[in-house]
């Protein structure tokens, strides 16, 4: 949780931005994570029904706090009930392992390993449209070159022309101004 809570962030006052800021896939992994812990479980031959009755509560700030003494007493009162309810298939602890091993371990299928497969191809499409945009700006550069080039040679024809009729003209004035 101060890990999540650290990396999601946000001032925009001072421009801090964490790398899980508004990123939802990790967000509903804590917020599944939090629902299992305080969800009630139907587990034939206990009589507990959650994991609140073992002495374990999630705080305002989502971390999780054990009530040692409500725990000890939960065994010492019934110690075959409360194993049966923890281990059970459908009890809280496998059911937190499963949404665990769905969350981070399934390689394949894993909603993180899903997101981090997403946010790599988003990557990958992105560096390819910025290859394609370098391209393109390479394109123009070259016939900007290729214009201004051109220019330049139009101007410097343009002015041999004139310094060439200034010539001309200041000739032609003096030949007139003489005769």
């Amino acid at each position: 949780m101060d890990y999540h809570a650290t990396k999601s962030v946000f001032n925009s006052d001072l421009g801090i931005k964490g790398p899980l800021t508004s990123e939802s896939t990790t967000r509903r992994a804590m917020e599944d994570l939090s629902t299992t812990l305080t969800k009630q479980f139907s587990v034939s031959g206990t009589s507990f029904d959650a994991l609140v009755g073992f002495g374990v509560k999630t705080l305002s700030d989502g971390k999780i706090e054990l009530d040692a003494e409500k725990f000890k007493a939960s065994l010492d009162g019934d110690p075959s009930g409360a194993v049966s309810f923890l281990t059970d298939a459908g009890g809280p602890l496998n059911t937190l392992a499963d949404r665990i091993d769905s969350l981070y371990v399934d390689s394949d299928n894993g909603s993180l390993v899903t997101r981090d497969e997403g946010l790599a191809s988003s990557i990958d499409d992105m560096n390819e449209q910025i290859g394609k945009a370098e391209e393109r700006l390479a394109i123009h550069a070259e016939i900007l070159r290729n214009q201004f080039t051109a220019m330049e040679v139009a101007l410097s024809r343009l002015s041999t022309s004139q310094s060439f009729i200034t010539s001309l003209v200041n000739s032609s004035m003096k030949s007139s101004s003489s005769k």
